[in-house]
């Protein structure tokens, strides 16, 4: 073989070589591209789940539904499919986390603390407070993503047995207040105040584990203020206890 017929044989190799390596180097490229999407989207799935939701939000000037139907079409064609998919397969009770984020900007966008059409509609249905407007809006939009009933009258009727309870805690607390000056006015046994400077006294040691608010001597004994707690409908607080006669001596 002459050299001329060898540097020939060995050209083609590298050129069959080349070609073998850049048919190699484009399939490997396509396949990264087709990968990429999936993983992008697969990638923003995390970030909403691992956010809790907290970056799903409505656009400025969004436009404002008539109804809780029209709601459900507006956030189902303005939301990305990943988050649309992020609320359909959350759970009811974890639906809370979106109070913050999505719920927001319902609220907000949509007029619902102001005279909005959409805000005048639940208002017809009994439901007056922008919150629980929104939590129906998005509960019932993962229903309706999930294929599942609605059920409107039942959100409702939740809502309004809710506040049906605070009013009647609120009026209870009322009667309540009205007792407690009354009770005040009793420990008081009749007396007025007539002089602001305080007097020094010397306090008897403070029962263990018991909160002495004030001692006032009557009689042969004391009369004990403790501390006490009342609790509402959603915390408690302190409030002075007139508690009954006490009869020791001051030590």
């Amino acid at each position: 073989m002459s050299t001329l017929q060898l540097v020939n044989k060995l050209d083609n190799k590298i050129k069959s070589f080349i070609q073998l390596k850049s048919w190699k180097s484009f399939v490997l490229t396509i396949l990264i591209l087709a990968l990429i999407p999936p993983f992008l989207s697969r990638c923003e799935q995390l970030i909403i789940r691992w956010s809790g939701g907290a970056n799903i939000v409505l656009g400025a000037d969004s436009y404002v539904p008539s109804d809780l139907t029209d709601a459900i079409d507006s956030l189902k064609s303005e939301l990305s499919r990943q988050e649309l998919e992020f609320i359909r397969v959350s759970d009811e009770s974890d639906l809370v986390r979106l109070h913050h984020s999505l719920g927001r900007s319902i609220r907000n966008e949509w007029d619902l603390w102001a005279d909005s059409r959409l805000a005048n509609w639940f208002n017809e249905m009994d439901i007056f407070h922008p919150d629980d407007m929104s939590a129906i809006i998005i509960k019932s939009l993962h229903r309706d993503l999930a294929g599942r009933p609605l059920e409107l009258e039942e959100q409702i009727d939740y809502y309004k047995e809710y506040w049906a309870k605070v009013k009647a805690h609120e009026e209870n607390e009322r009667r309540e207040e009205v007792l407690r000056q009354e009770r005040r006015k009793k420990a008081n046994l009749g007396w007025q105040w007539l002089d602001s400077d305080a007097v020094e006294v010397t306090l008897p040691r403070r029962p263990e584990g018991d909160d002495v608010w004030g001692l006032y001597p009557y009689g042969e004994g004391l009369i004990v203020v403790m501390k006490g707690y009342r609790r509402s409908f959603k915390r408690q607080w302190h409030d002075g206890i007139y508690s009954s006669f006490h009869k020791h001596e001051v030590r």
